[in-house]
């Protein structure tokens, strides 16, 4: 089989024709690099190219001062945006993520965490479906700590918004708003994301938000009054609206796999500007919706979100709606899993300055939303043809392998279940889904049968 029937050249085609470096060469390098490590995502340029000629006009590429990550990046936001128009609300799921290097010496790394450790932080923007099929990156941020934010000297609180780290959430806000165009957007973010500056640029962009509150703030009730109380007593006083069961998956050192019963409550608030700010600011009008679980197993911890958002919240129906969307949002964190540890594990990556290897984590960021595609849209797409996603050559091997007849058209979920067999996947009664790695275990397995097949058939 050619490289260019492979459905892997053809979606890096699609997906990076619109990188414009100044050069059509760099644009071609790049969508060679980004369908061989497709064809063998292994976590390291040199086995996953293989051939020397290949590795070393990788390196060239990602050490090309015409090559940056911002350009790796504008050809898959393209495409992201005209994924997302096919839909009728969009999820954008932010979090933050640690890329250690050291040992490794990098230029322009700084300080992670406690001790001597380097590194840098991936700040991304994940859209999806409202049933949690990723769509692409819209936005990305690869930075390093400044030296000096974590100097006692300095009083952070009345630093502007711009000079702080926290400053990532309203840059992806602000990202969000320039490359979706046409489409509603609910950006998701965590606790960390409980920010004024955030809800505020919100209110400024048309930008819905949901965003888990951490901080008890002193809050009015409209605009008029006079006097202010805490968030969280102000919700507690509200009536159960609904409640509502949520299936709780297993979670590895966190929930185990349940049926959690919540009560939902839920108010509408006015946001002050912070006190060490100006108060002339604006106010910023928002609803909450406090999600308790009631009587959690023993030696559980409860689930207690409080959502925050700038979304029009009437009934019960509105509140499960936003929480259904609010559980989406670990997405991400799995997005930054496959990049990280799951499949490609880039902290291996052997780049000495913070360009190359910004550019290389751009390249892989967009390869790892793929990934987390093909792994999810069959378990929301069952039915979808499998020729969609994989090969009419990789069909009929997994057919072959299987004793199918030929003329059968296989459906994602029957083609994903024969992929993951050769990836080690049990498929026992229990076993619900295959996750990523032995999805990727199968599909490198099958690439090689192809190839058996192909030059089987040359020899005849």
């Amino acid at each position: 089989m050619k490289n260019k029937t492979a459905l892997n050249h053809l979606w890096s085609s699609k997906e990076f024709c619109l990188a414009d470096f100044n050069d059509a060469r760099l644009t071609k390098r790049c969508i060679g690099i980004a369908t061989g490590i497709l064809d063998n995502p292994s976590g390291s340029i040199a086995e996953s190219l293989t051939k020397w000629k290949k590795i070393k006009g990788a390196y060239r590429f990602f050490n090309n001062e015409s090559v940056t990550n911002e350009k790796i990046l504008s050809s898959h936001i393209e495409m992201t945006n005209e994924r997302c128009q096919m839909e009728k609300v969009v999820l954008v799921a932010q979090d933050t993520t640690e890329l250690t290097t050291s040992p490794k010496k990098v230029s322009g790394a700084g300080k992670i965490g406690v001790g001597k450790s380097e590194g840098f932080f991936i700040h991304t923007g994940l859209a999806l479906t409202t049933n949690g099929i990723p769509l692409g990156i819209v936005s990305q941020k690869i930075y390093a700590r400044k030296a000096e934010t974590s100097d006692p000297s300095r009083n952070y609180k009345k630093l502007d918004i711009k000079d702080k780290e926290t400053y990532k959430w309203v840059e992806c806000i602000n990202g969000i708003k320039k490359n979706l165009k046409g489409v509603r957007v609910v950006v998701i973010g965590d606790r960390e994301s409980d920010i004024y500056d955030v809800f505020r640029q919100a209110k400024d962009l048309e930008v819905e938000v949901l965003i888990r509150v951490a901080q008890n703030r002193l809050v009015k009730d409209t605009e008029d009054a006079e006097e202010t109380e805490h968030l969280f007593d102000k919700v507690k006083k509200e009536a159960i609206v609904t409640q509502y069961e949520l299936e709780v998956p297993n979670i590895e050192n966190g929930h185990k796999k349940r049926t959690a019963k919540l009560s939902i409550r839920k108010s509408k608030y006015i946001l002050l500007p912070p006190r060490s700010r100006d108060q002339k600011l604006p106010h910023v009008e928002l609803s909450l919706i406090d999600v308790l679980e009631e009587n959690s197993p023993k030696g559980t911890e409860a689930i207690h979100w409080m959502l925050a958002t700038n979304i029009e919240v009437n009934t019960a129906n509105d509140c499960i709606e936003l929480i259904k969307w609010y559980t989406q949002r670990w997405k991400v964190e799995r997005f930054h899993y496959v990049l990280k540890t799951g499949l490609f594990n880039v902290e291996k990556l052997q780049f000495r300055t913070k360009e190359g290897l910004s550019n290389v984590l751009s390249m892989f960021s967009i390869l790892a939303y793929r990934i987390l595609y093909l792994t999810y849209i069959q378990r929301e797409s069952p039915d979808l043809k499998a020729t969609e996603v994989i090969t009419s050559e990789e069909c009929n091997a997994l057919k072959k392998l299987n004793d199918i007849e030929n003329e059968k058209e296989l459906t994602i979920s029957e083609a994903v279940r024969y992929i993951s067999r050769l990836g080690g996947f049990l498929n026992r009664k229990g076993d619900k889904h295959p996750g990523v790695k032995v999805m990727w275990k199968g599909l490198k397995a099958l690439h090689f049968v192809v190839i058996g097949m192909q030059l089987s058939s040359k020899n005849n």
